[in-house]
């Protein structure tokens, strides 16, 4: 029985679930949203968020649709603000809903605290979010949550702790029959062999992650697979087949609309360009970098950008005056 047409305030609070169930459903079929319709549907749905959250009524649909927004806000880069839309979700909403949400929402903080390069807090917050996967017995989040950890880990510099939970979370994919963690969890532990000096065995676990990303048709792990192969020649010092691999990943993180990716990928391509001696081409794509990276507000990606154009205008004043 619909409320009477007076009691406005019963058909706003109707109101505001029939739009964020639609905004949940135009989000969840469109997880890879470019920024041309993000710019036209987000303020709608933001708002029907902060009604959802503020009503005190709906706080597993406000859950799901801060959950459904994640993906474009991630990609697009609007993470400074999407934190704080997070943390008023989880503080509303936390001691209502379910354990399952609650973990999934805890999960995105975590990884945007992760891109945001606080890794204490990213760390302390994946840790108490496996300590709720084990206790429930949940093996597909205890492995996500580890392949988290060991790229927290990773960021952290903290190699001999990364390569453990990248092991374990590449045996718990296996067990799980995902090609796709397993993939990810032996870039993981490849990226911890490079820094702990074991090039060889880092290069034979990317070799099978390529072997299966490729396999399954799974481009932006494929892509992830390149950009770490590309590392892993940079330490053998072979500039060449770096600058392939980074030009080989670029077309696949773009066409993943992830803009951070792609100005990480052009700082790292920038880089080697400059160890070729190609100073212009190298410039320029480290200048695009950079500006990708501030308008993304990516602090520490920016700053690497900035000193390798400064190393590489070091270089090519000494080649030009040599």
């Amino acid at each position: 029985m619909n409320p009477p047409s007076n009691d406005w305030q019963t058909l706003f609070v109707a109101g505001i679930e029939r739009t964020a169930r639609h905004w949940l459903s135009f989000f969840r079929d469109r997880p890879l949203m470019d920024a041309e319709t993000w710019a036209a549907s987000s303020g709608h749905a933001l708002r029907a968020l902060t009604w959802s959250v503020s009503s005190g009524r709906y706080n597993e649909l406000a859950a799901d649709l801060a959950l459904a927004l994640t993906s474009s806000v991630m990609r697009l880069g609007y993470w400074h603000e999407w934190e704080i839309t997070l943390r008023q979700v989880i503080a509303q909403v936390a001691e209502t809903i379910d354990t399952e949400r609650l973990w999934d929402l805890n999960a995105v903080l975590s990884y945007l605290l992760l891109r945001l390069h606080r890794l204490d807090e990213s760390i302390a917050l994946s840790k108490q979010n496996y300590q709720i996967a084990a206790a429930r017995q949940d093996v597909s989040r205890q492995q996500s949550t580890l392949m988290h950890l060991a790229e927290t880990y990773l960021n952290a510099e903290a190699f001999d702790q990364a390569l453990p939970c990248a092991e374990n979370a590449t045996a718990l994919a296996i067990a799980l029959g995902d090609p796709i963690g397993e993939a990810d969890g032996l870039i993981n532990a490849a990226r911890a062999l490079m820094d702990l000096g074991d090039i060889a065995e880092a290069e034979r676990r990317l070799a099978k992650a390529l072997a299966l990303t490729t396999a399954i048709g799974a481009p932006v792990y494929q892509a992830k697979t390149h950009i770490f192969l590309g590392h892993a020649t940079r330490l053998r010092g072979d500039w060449a087949a770096t600058l392939a691999q980074f030009r080989t990943a670029l077309p696949m993180v773009a066409d993943s609309n992830d803009a951070v990716g792609v100005g990480t990928i052009l700082s790292n391509i920038g880089w080697a360009l400059s160890h070729l001696g190609e100073w212009a081409e190298g410039a320029a794509a480290l200048e695009e970098a950079i500006r990708i990276l501030a308008e993304h507000g990516n602090g520490p990606a920016e700053a690497a950008a900035r000193q390798r154009l400064a190393e590489l205008r070091r270089r090519a004043a000494g080649g030009a005056s040599g």
